[in-house]
């Protein structure tokens, strides 16, 4: 019986039919099933092997559990896990579709590339980040590329897999040089996209600014080749041939795009709270002073990213020690658990996810009743996330990396972020993990702040990255329906880095000036 497809996901299937492509897609969109569809077809077309490169947590989650409830006729396996036999003897058995990740491609290069794969998968293509990473340098040499051997690692350059597709709800989070080795990767070796060679690609599109301090400039012993720091800013005037470049190879599909799908409303509700009189002195201390007394110790904050995450950790009632080890745990009290618990009592029969971002703020969570959290190597995390899709588990808790991917949580309607991760990519990714096709309740996210605090920072900072990045969509989505964008209303979106958008808040916050 033929899988019914939604037309976003058919639209997928026929341009992969003739090209390879980049799937940009909002999570729960369907990307899976997209592709698996693509397989199929080519798989009935006599082409050989699927391979599928994705995140660890995304091999049951999201490609096993799709193949198993849409295309049930398809034979895949995991190659993947710690004994190296195994893997390997799964990789040489007779299926149609091999599912690993890019770390176990990247040791076992010459046996995938000696297997001869007719189609290759790239989940989560934001992976090809840099031209200078081993994983990009693996992942492009399957796509006909060759690279010089360093460090010891050689990828000897061997038969292009022909078919080749990358798939990603957010492709360059940190800058669109990312995108480089995504095009790349789709379109091979020979095709002037975006230039055969990164640096002329670099050049072309971006200005190179010379920020390095001048104290290091004047000093006694700075060697420019060693010591000069370059900044590449992105071209204003270039945007537009870019984003006609990029629409080449992508396909770009946001959930108000889609024609047949109603998704429900997503709520976002922010909770500024009021710090008790201690936890706001050692927060304003530690701003302040860069130094913070408690329990006889001195707690110190060596440079701004120290201070930031201590910072951090004083929201929710707690420093870690002078070495950063969890182990020495400072409380300064419980306002925002408190506040948590009194969210919760509102709605008592929710099920809820909570997000955090540390150790001490996992074991404050383990309090809550009928609770599990989530520990990012354990084997026992898809157990509880079945138990918690069954009902038996009312508070999941997990850091964003943890969950950020392939899971899905239709049961749940409810999310908490306790604390914020500094990454858009992760805020985006998490959030969709309620939010998907199956859904049938409005998706409320909670977002609980401390006032006057980094937790409001990194929040207007990811939706600051959020906004640019829906206004570059909007033009790809135009251009892709023969429309005519306008440029002028996106033509910043390079302009100010996720980490330039940070500096700047946070510097305003502890130092009070731009």
């Amino acid at each position: 019986m033929a899988v019914q497809l939604f037309t976003h996901q058919q639209e997928v299937l026929d341009i992969s039919k003739t090209r390879n492509t980049l799937n940009i897609a909002d999570c729960g969109l369907g990307k899976c099933v997209s592709s698996l569809a693509t397989m199929d077809y080519h798989f009935k077309k006599g082409r050989g092997a699927a391979l599928i490169i994705c995140p660890k947590n995304l091999i049951y989650d999201a490609w096993m559990s799709d193949i198993k409830e849409y295309f049930p006729h398809l034979d895949a396996v995991a190659v993947y896990g710690t004994d190296p036999a195994k893997r390997v003897k799964a990789l040489y058995e007779d299926h149609q579709i091999y599912i690993s990740t890019p770390q176990t491609m990247k040791i076992m290069f010459p046996l995938i590339q000696d297997r001869g794969f007719d189609q290759i998968y790239i989940d989560e293509s934001s992976c090809l980040k840099s031209i200078k990473s081993q994983t990009t340098k693996s992942i492009l040499t399957l796509a006909g590329f060759r690279f010089r051997g360093r460090e010891g690692v050689k990828f000897l350059p061997g038969r292009a897999i022909p078919h080749r597709y990358a798939l990603t709800a957010t492709p360059a989070p940190n800058s669109p040089e990312e995108y480089y080795s995504q095009v790349k990767f789709l379109t091979g070796p020979g095709n002037d996209i975006f230039h055969e060679n990164f640096f002329t690609f670099q050049s072309k599109f971006f200005m190179a600014i010379d920020v390095t301090p001048k104290a290091v400039k004047q000093s006694a012993y700075y060697n420019e080749r060693r010591d000069q720091r370059i900044k590449h800013v992105f071209r204003r005037e270039m945007f537009e041939e870019f984003c006609y470049k990029l629409a080449e190879v992508a396909y770009v599909c946001r959930k108000s795009d889609t024609s047949d799908i109603t998704l429900p409303d997503q709520k976002h509700i922010i909770h500024n709270i009021d710090l008790s009189q201690s936890e706001r002195t050692a927060y304003d201390t530690m701003a302040r002073d860069l130094l913070l007394q408690i329990n006889r110790k001195e707690i110190k904050a060596a440079n701004v990213l120290s201070e930031v995450m201590k910072l951090r950790q004083l929201t929710s009632g707690f420093i870690y020690g002078q070495d950063g080890n969890d182990t020495e745990t400072h409380r300064t009290g419980a306002t925002k658990f408190e506040y948590l618990k009194h969210l919760i009592s509102q709605e008592p029969e929710e099920q809820r996810i909570h997000f955090i971002n540390f150790r001490e703020e996992a074991r404050q969570m383990s309090k809550l009743p009928n609770s599990a959290v989530i520990d990012g190597t354990s084997k026992k995390n898809p157990e509880i996330f079945a138990a918690f899709r069954r009902g038996e588990i009312q508070h999941l808790v997990a850091n964003q990396q943890s969950m950020s991917h392939g899971v899905t949580f239709v049961n749940c309607a409810r999310t908490t972020y306790y604390s914020m991760n500094h990454s858009y990519e992760l805020m985006k990714q998490s959030r969709e993990r309620t939010h998907r096709i199956g859904q049938t309740r409005d998706c409320n996210y909670d977002y609980v702040h401390a006032k006057n605090s980094m937790d409001g920072l990194i929040f207007t900072a990811c939706v600051r990255k959020e906004a640019t990045v829906n206004a570059f969509l909007a033009v790809l989505v135009e251009i892709q329906n023969g429309g005519t964008p306008v440029f002028t209303d996106a033509q910043e979106v390079f302009q100010a880095s996720f980490t330039d958008i940070m500096k700047q808040l946070v510097y305003q916050h502890l130092r009070e000036e731009v």
